[in-house]
């Protein structure tokens, strides 16, 4: 049986880089594929709100595609939708938009309180885009710090949910130092984030603009 012929030296260096170059197009193929995919998921997203007359407290969700409730088979599995099955005296105001940073949160909290509205809790769900994106660290500071003070007149209390992992993900390059500003400080948990809002309204508590 005849051996197979050697390869010579470019012919091996040829056949590394075609292996190479297939490799890198195999990728592109698999992000693109997977950029389809979340354009489908956010495209089915619907955000979870309802409004009462009648209601005991009042909840706003803003934020990114986790408050639209992407991937979510129904908007009532959302996370909202969770909240309204434990707080069904709760009216509820959804202005979660797909793709939002901390500087559009901002804009959406700033629409909500122009507006006159005022809620006993804000649930926030954002900063996944910026560790994405790689906001710039001192602007994406200082996106939070103002967010949190525009919370502050719009809500009596806020939850927050943020990558508090993302940024140490091997896929970005090392740790985002600041990610620890997009998640709330470890405390005791709590079981029901509304302890008060469900037997009277605390509105009175909440601060005016100067």
């Amino acid at each position: 049986m005849a051996s197979p012929p050697k390869l010579s030296n470019v012919e091996k260096t040829a056949l590394v880089i075609s292996l190479a170059l297939a490799g890198v197009f195999l990728e592109i193929a698999m992000f693109w594929l997977g950029i389809g995919r979340a354009r489908r998921f956010a495209n089915a997203g619907r955000r979870f709100e309802r409004r009462l007359s009648a209601r005991r407290a009042t909840i706003l969700v803003l934020g990114d595609s986790t408050g639209v409730g992407v991937g979510a088979t129904r908007p009532e599995e959302s996370l909202a939708g969770l909240f309204a099955a434990d707080y069904p005296d709760a009216d509820i105001i959804n202005v979660a938009v797909s793709g939002t940073r901390v500087a559009d949160a901002i804009t959406q909290a700033r629409r909500c309180f122009e507006a006159g509205l005022s809620f006993d809790l804000a649930l926030l769900h954002v900063g996944g885009i910026d560790v994405i994106a790689d906001t710039p660290l001192p602007r994406l500071a200082d996106n939070c710090d103002i967010l949190m003070r525009e919370l502050g007149q719009l809500a009596v209390r806020t939850l927050g949910w943020g990558p508090r992992t993302s940024g140490s993900r091997r896929c970005f390059r090392g740790p985002m130092p600041g990610s620890w500003r997009l998640a709330p400080a470890p405390s005791r948990r709590s079981s029901r984030p509304l302890p008060s809002a469900t037997t009277s309204s605390s509105s009175t508590s909440r601060r005016s603009r100067t």
